[in-house]
């Protein structure tokens, strides 16, 4: 499989990553209907335990494993692997993808600017970091696989380059996630309650005679 022009990995290490990712999705969709649930429970399931099925595939190709926090890479020669959860469908993955939310993905855009820019004028392949990320719902589970390099050319926040979709899947499910409205709390309407004002000791004595 080609990430990029220089930069490949097996067909089995894709298709094993692309397993990782289906069965840590459906575990998280089964797991989100537990009370208690919520986005960030399903998010956070979804990303470790597809992290963690990795892990073996990774090493069974060759690359050497990087802990960082609670993020995982694979490093071998000049291609490096970061691993990212994307909400949505593999169409909404970069767009909603928070390029800037960590300090490895800061890093990553560095590295790959320094690839792009040095790179291309030298004709060399330098070291890229590519993320690696899949995409997915509570309700329809996993949605998508794509790769990519986070870049920052031009300043500003980093952005895609290299974007290959790797998996794209039918939606599936009884619900449709384009149909759900998102409200903050301030923004839901006022619940209807039948309240009366509290009695006086008085009002209730009277009652009782």
């Amino acid at each position: 499989m080609d990430l990029a022009p220089g930069y490949t990995i097996e067909d089995s290490l894709a298709d094993a990553l692309l397993h990782a990712g289906d069965v840590a999705h459906s575990i998280a969709v089964d797991n989100h209907a537990l009370r208690g649930s919520n986005g960030f429970t399903f998010g956070a399931e979804r990303y470790h335990r597809a992290r963690q099925l990795a892990r073996g595939p990774l090493e069974d190709h060759g690359f050497d494993l990087i802990q960082n926090g609670a993020g995982l890479m694979g490093r071998r020669g000049n291609l490096t692997l970061a691993f990212a959860t994307a909400r949505g469908r593999v169409s909404d993955g970069p767009v909603t993808f928070d390029t800037e939310s960590s300090q490895v993905r800061r890093d990553a855009s560095v590295v790959n600017s320094i690839a792009f820019q040095d790179g291309l004028d030298l004709g060399l392949k330098l070291p890229r970091v590519f993320h690696y990320v899949w995409c997915g719902t509570p309700t329809q589970g996993l949605t998508g696989v794509f790769t990519g390099c986070l870049v920052k050319l031009t300043g500003g926040r980093a952005e895609w380059a290299e974007v290959r979709v790797v998996y794209d899947a039918e939606p599936v499910g009884l619900g449709d996630d384009q149909d759900i409205v998102e409200t903050t709390y301030a923004s839901q309407p006022e619940p209807e309650l039948d309240v009366k004002p509290r009695r006086t000791a008085t009002e209730r004595s009277e009652d009782g005679k």
